[in-house]
């Protein structure tokens, strides 16, 4: 038989089938009510993935957001590899991709595209209890990070400052040793994503918005590894950008705060006109070779070495390069010349 309570008094028990809709009277507390059958709560979907332990700070490995849009659910990290759930039939494509966002070994577990969004929707919705606790009790705020993660080479690193007198491909700095340069856009893109997986999703997230393709997103996400040459060029506080360049090689972590100076930033030269039209006359002769290096090769490359290259097309070594440039009326030949035919263009300079 149906089970009906009482509107009034909240007390239960069992009618026949034909008084359902019907008025009765409560035998507790004499109140007359509609009998109406009680329906059972559906039980809550299950499925393999509601049984694993997901660790808080595994789940923190990705963003909410990300893990919604992609798809996916972290699992267990151990070490370099991260154990993740994706839906039946996701391409090896998109595995790669992962991987290279998340800069980890990864180990896939097939799921139902259904269960999967159930579960994303469960494990990063807070739980009732804290939620409850929250809104009675005032809490304090999270404590902020200090240092963010960055990937090391396995080896010896080498001077990846572009500005650096150390040239191309830069010094070799043996593991251990170094400088790091923080700059504050490097802190204040990593203040939210301290996880250097958590990092290259953002840059995926700016990637979106922006519509377009970020040619080197570490150069956003990560600091710079420097020669004492370059350190001292960028004028950094030697003793602190050596200390955190050691902390970095032991720990794989880096302060969460731009790189002290020691000396004010140099001030400007004013420009006189004639330095000007010969700068603008050096840019012009820069980007030429940039661009037909390459159209040459399809690389990208710095315009250090975008000079050395053009002195091997030429034939001539730098200092004879170094004088086109400082002579403005060499560049005023050189430079439509270049555009036609790299190769030739020295001639008749």
């Amino acid at each position: 038989m149906p089970t009906v309570s009482c509107s009034q008094c909240g007390k239960s028990g069992n009618i026949p089938e034909q008084y359902i809709g019907r008025k009765i009277k409560c035998k507790q507390c004499a109140s007359i009510f509609v009998a109406m059958e009680e329906i059972a709560a559906p039980a809550p979907r299950r499925s393999a993935l509601s049984d694993l332990d997901i660790a808080r700070e595994t789940l923190d490995l990705i963003p909410a957001s990300f893990a919604r849009d992609e798809c996916v659910l972290p699992i267990k990290r151990n070490g370099d590899k991260l154990l993740i759930a994706v839906p039946e039939g996701t391409p090896k494509t998109t595995i790669e991709k992962l991987k290279f966002i998340f800069n980890l070994k990864l180990d896939t577990l097939s799921a139902s595209h259904d269960d999967l969004v159930h579960e994303i929707d469960r494990r990063y919705s807070p739980e009732p209890a804290a939620a409850s606790k929250k809104a009675s009790t005032p809490t304090r705020p999270a404590a902020k990070a200090t240092h963010f993660e960055c990937s090391r080479p396995k080896g010896d690193g080498i001077c990846s400052d572009d500005s650096c007198p150390c040239g191309e491909p830069g010094a070799v700095i043996s593991r251990g040793t170094g400088y790091l340069y923080i700059s504050e856009e490097v802190v204040k893109f990593r203040q939210d994503v301290p996880t250097e997986s958590a990092a290259m999703a953002k840059v995926r997230d700016v990637e979106r918005t922006l519509d377009a393709k970020i040619l080197n997103p570490k150069s956003l996400a990560t600091p710079i590894l420097m020669c004492k040459l370059g350190a001292r060029n960028r004028g950094l506080d030697m003793k602190i950008a050596a200390e955190d360049a050691k902390h970095w090689w032991q720990t794989g972590e880096v302060p969460l705060r731009p790189t002290p100076t020691t000396a004010p930033a140099p001030q400007a030269k004013k420009e006189s006109p004639e330095e000007a039209a010969l700068n603008k006359k050096r840019n012009e002769l820069v980007t030429k070779c940039i661009t037909s290096h390459c159209i040459k090769t399809g690389e990208f490359i710095s315009e250090q070495k975008a000079v050395q290259w053009t002195a091997g097309v030429m034939r001539l070594n730098l200092k004879q390069v170094e004088k086109l440039l400082s002579d403005k009326a060499a560049l005023e030949r050189f430079v439509p010349k270049l555009a036609a035919s790299p190769s030739t263009a020295w001639a008749g300079v």
